[in-house]
Formats: C-alpha cells, structure tokens, sequence
C-alpha cells in the first residue's frame, strides 16, 4: 500500500507505507504560513460568500479521489465570476471504498453558508489562500444573530490594526500555523526540526485569544468588500466540473526537490501533510485493485 506525502519544496512523492510509518512521528500535522486579513484579500483570485449544496467525493479520470464542493446562492464579493453556482475541488476524500484524508484541510457540510478566498480552483490540492485560514462560516448565535466564525468554529470578533484576525480560540486548528521565517529555516535544515513543531516551539504562531462581541456576518461581509477595493482582480475564478482531474502542471509540481524560499512558497510547497487512513478499514486512495 502506498501513501501521499506532500513536503516543502519537493511536491507530491509516493513512499512506501514503512517509510510513511517512519516519518510519522516526525511530521504529525500539516505546517501552513500565517495568513492575516491583508494576506486573505491580497492572495485571493476571488472572494464569494455562498451556500454549500452538495460535497461529493469520486475518483477522477487520473485515477485519484477528489473531493467537490458545490457552492449555490454564489455572490461574488471580490473578483471576477459571474454564475451563481461554483464548483471547488481539493484533493482527498471518501468514496465508500477508499479513503484518503489531507491533513489540514478543510471540512465542508451541506447547506452550511461560507465565505471563501479561492485561489488556484483545479490548479492546486486546497484552492483557498492558507487552506483553512481562507475559510469563514456564517451562522446564527443562541439569539438567532448572523455571526462569523472561522473553519473551525471560533468566532470572529475583528481584525487588527496590523491586519490580525481577533477570534476565540476555543477550537484547534487543523494545520499548524508557522511565520515565514520559521519554515525557511526548517527548508534550510533540510528536516533536522520536524515540520509542524520547532525544537523549543517558539517558531510556531500560537493562536492569539481574543474577547469580546463576535463580529456580524454583515459586518464582516462589509469589510471584505471594502478592502478588496484596495486591488484589481484581473483574473477570472472557474469552477470545475465533478470528475475533474487536477492539472498534471499542479500534480507534478516540484518534483525537482529543490526548496523555495519562504517568500515565494505557495500555500502546498509550504505544507507538511501527511494522509491516514480513513475511515476504519479504508484504503489509502493510491492504491489498485
């Protein structure tokens, strides 16, 4: 059986499962680069709040599972797009069969409403700027008030004079969140600190607690759309259909093994992710039948 490992600079590469079992205890999460609210709204190809429809996870015509978001009700708040439905893809899922799971990605259900950062649909295994930092979650508090909260459920309560999202931190994230320079000294050590911890874990950005009121989703809908006038979205979001394979360019990237630097590091080159099994049973969805 072999497993996916996706790894700072050096892309998708397949291990063994002996190899994978090894590395485990040394890579237990996914590492992402901090994104804060400028960060969000600079690196998105188009900002849309809408309601999740259907996620649907099959196998595509490469071979490998995929999981499919489908978006109704779309309002595009930033960007080019002009349907009311959108279609996102990420890589992993469930297909009653075999399983793949991508740690640090985030987790959709049916007729929740979300706002999205979308960035690289079809091109990239997460297509949200920071994978689950470009993921927010309206609902209603315990007085029926439209709030936000974040992927993992803490509520928003503002953004920062330096652009830092205030929220609660009563729910863990599901990457490990780490500045800039953290992951170019783990790159440059070529693994002697484990990706997703720093030897003393002073390098890791440990969720700030905020209080206070959460923010309203009108709010905060209000915000994206005035900071978004700051910039030009020349670039049109696509949605992609399901059973669509991810682009071999996006598959492929960085097979070469060599490490970017932190600057120019994209949200999967920065990544440490290591899939399991799931759910009980399942097979991992690289292998035949």
């Amino acid at each position: 059986m072999k497993k996916l490992l996706l790894n700072s600079g050096a892309g998708l590469l397949l291990l063994p499962l002996l190899a994978a079992l090894m590395f485990a205890a040394t890579a237990q999460a996914t590492t992402l680069i901090y994104k804060d609210f400028n960060s969000l709204v600079a690196e998105a190809q188009g900002i849309v709040v809408g309601t999740v429809k259907e996620v649907v996870s099959q196998r595509a015509e490469d071979r490998q599972l995929y999981t499919y978001v489908r978006l109704a009700d779309v309002e595009t708040l930033a960007g080019v797009y002009h349907d009311n439905e959108l279609t996102l893809m990420m890589s992993g899922g469930y297909d009653g069969r075999n399983g793949l799971h991508v740690e640090g990605s985030p987790e959709f259900s049916a007729g929740e409403r979300v706002v999205l950062f979308v960035e690289g649909n079809g091109q990239r295994m997460v297509p949200l700027v920071g994978w689950g930092q470009g993921v927010f979650r309206l609902q209603n508090d315990e007085r029926g008030a439209a709030i936000v909260t974040d992927e993992v459920g803490n509520e928003v309560f503002g953004v920062g004079k330096k652009g830092e999202i205030l929220k609660a931190n009563r729910h863990a994230q599901r990457a490990q969140i780490a500045n800039s320079e953290y992951l170019a000294n783990a790159s440059s050590a070529q693994g002697k600190a484990s990706a997703g911890r720093s030897d003393g874990g002073e390098a890791m950005l440990a969720p700030q607690e905020a209080k206070g009121a959460p923010m309203s989703a009108e709010r905060f809908l209000g915000m994206v759309r005035s900071q978004a006038q700051s910039r030009a979205f020349a670039q049109e979001l696509r949605s992609v259909k399901v059973g669509q394979a991810l682009e071999r360019k996006a598959r492929d990237a960085g097979s070469a093994g060599s490490a970017n630097s932190a600057n120019n590091m994209s949200d999967e080159s920065a990544a440490s992710a290591l899939p399991r099994r799931t759910p009980q049973g399942a097979r991992s969805s690289m292998d035949r039948d």
